[in-house]
């Protein structure tokens, strides 16, 4: 609400933040499949760095699960997309 100054000093970056969504159980799966519902980031695990893309309206092999994450399989490259934009489809738990 008033102007003031601010001073940056060098130092540590941080240690990187615990994601809940990484901490969270993983449920392994059988007889499960997604489509995609948007054009998904790729994962290298829930919430984890960017490792590629998947198109939009893909059906792909879920292998496990989280509440908010599906581990799936592109192209023989297993990672992690969001539970948001998928419909699943068989025994995709819950």
């Amino acid at each position: 609400d008033r102007a003031g100054i601010l001073v940056l000093l060098p130092g540590a970056a941080p240690p990187p933040a615990a994601s809940s969504a990484a901490a969270a159980p993983t449920q392994a799966l059988s007889n499960c499949m997604v489509r995609t519902t948007a054009m998904l980031n790729f994962r290298d695990g829930p919430a984890g760095e960017k490792i590629g893309g998947i198109p939009y309206d893909v059906t792909l092999t879920a292998l496990e699960r989280t509440a908010d994450w599906f581990k799936v399989d592109y192209h023989g490259e297993q990672g992690w997309i969001s539970a948001d934009y998928v419909v699943p489809k068989g025994s995709c738990g819950g």
